[in-house]
């Protein structure tokens, strides 16, 4: 089950530095288009998924020690 957790929580961190990498390629389109607050959702509902799976996991991981 912690295996499941890691897994989720990692790729959610690569989808995090896939999205940063687009947004510091992307930044004057980003700004052109006035798309600066959907982007900030993106990357915000992204850091909220894998924060709550290392959460779980880490609890998970503290009931075996």
């Amino acid at each position: 089950k912690m295996d499941k957790l890691w897994d989720i929580a990692d790729k959610r961190m690569d989808d995090q530095n896939r999205m940063m990498r687009e947004r510091l390629s992307g930044l004057r389109v980003i700004r052109a288009f006035d798309r600066e607050a959907f982007e900030h959702g993106r990357v915000a509902g992204a850091t909220t998924e894998m924060t709550g799976s290392l959460i779980k996991s880490n609890v998970l991981r503290s009931s075996y020690a």
